[in-house]
């Protein structure tokens, strides 16, 4: 396996509103759908689809199968030997709202929290794989277990830092980074997150064991940027990429990834990183969106003049 991920299979409904309300006021839904998500197999099945061998450690409830997530997941060849039914329990609920400038509120609901802490470190998956990607969700301790693992093992470690309430727990966050080669957040948390860690700027997060530190625009007017010991990549979005809306990070994570996984240059991973998310903007589900690696490669062709 090229890549294992680990956090949460979810549920997400979208709302798409006329704008987020303040106070006890309210607003308009414009239209609203359930899909596919959670940001574990938004990356596994993205790569999958790309042709990265993929896989994802998770919890799942009764519905799983019946919402046809799994037959999904299937389909698309990702490795489903470490996802685990809680019999009774629901698939993790995630309900978004946004509005048309991009603002967005969201909340969770989770029954399957509790068992996170009951699972252990899936050695034997980490060891068939050479990348383990962590993203929300989950049991921050056993991430943390996981991410060691992975590590004493010869594996390389992605996390994106994402919104997820237990990042509010800076001793998790420098927990992790000792163990991390790759770390993501986009360009909106990334404050918060350096703030949390006492810091001034993301680069400063180098400092602390990761190799790659990765903020990830998700306005088509600024870039992304990729912060190393040796300077500074900036990324700029494909040419009428428009605006770019949920699931970009995501969508960008995994074309990094499987830009890794084929041995490319960081300017590289981080341009197909780009490109990747360019498919997804206006998807109102990740997963409803995904492009081929022929997709990718007339817009990566078309937008930096060099075939990928």
């Amino acid at each position: 396996m090229d890549l294992l991920t680990i956090g949460s299979i979810a549920l997400d409904t979208v709302f798409v509103v006329t704008h987020i309300p303040t106070g006890h006021f309210g607003a308009r839904i414009k239209h609203f759908g359930t899909y596919f998500g959670g940001r574990a197999p938004n990356v596994a099945a993205i790569a999958a689809k790309l042709g990265t061998k993929s896989g994802i450690y998770s919890l799942v409830g009764d519905d799983f199968e019946s919402s046809g997530y799994r037959s999904h997941l299937d389909k698309l060849g990702v490795d489903l030997s470490g996802v685990t039914r809680i019999q009774g329990k629901k698939t993790v609920q995630i309900f978004i709202f946004v509005d048309e400038n991009n603002n967005q509120i969201t909340f969770a609901y989770s029954d399957l929290l509790d068992h996170w802490k009951d699972l252990q470190v899936p050695v034997e998956l980490i060891r068939q794989t050479r990348l383990v990607h962590f993203t929300t969700g989950g049991n921050y301790l056993l991430n943390v277990d996981c991410a060691k693992n992975a590590t004493e093992l010869g594996c390389a470690v992605s996390f994106d830092l994402g919104n997820d309430p237990v990042l509010e727990k800076t001793d998790y966050i420098r927990s992790m980074l000792p163990h991390v080669k790759y770390l993501f957040m986009n360009d909106l948390e990334a404050k918060k997150h350096v703030d949390r860690l006492g810091l001034k700027d993301p680069e400063d997060i180098l400092n602390f064991g990761p190799q790659v530190v990765t903020t990830i625009s998700i306005s088509p007017e600024t870039h992304t940027h990729i912060f190393t010991r040796e300077g500074k990549i900036a990324v700029a979005h494909p040419i009428g990429s428009g605006e770019i809306l949920i699931g970009a990070s995501d969508a960008f994570v995994a074309g990094f990834l499987v830009g890794l996984s084929n041995g490319y240059e960081l300017t590289e991973c981080g341009r197909l990183g780009s490109v990747v998310s360019s498919f997804i903007r206006g998807a109102k589900g990740v997963q409803s969106k995904m492009p081929s690696w022929s997709q990718v490669s007339e817009r990566y062709l078309k937008t930096f003049g060099s075939r990928i």
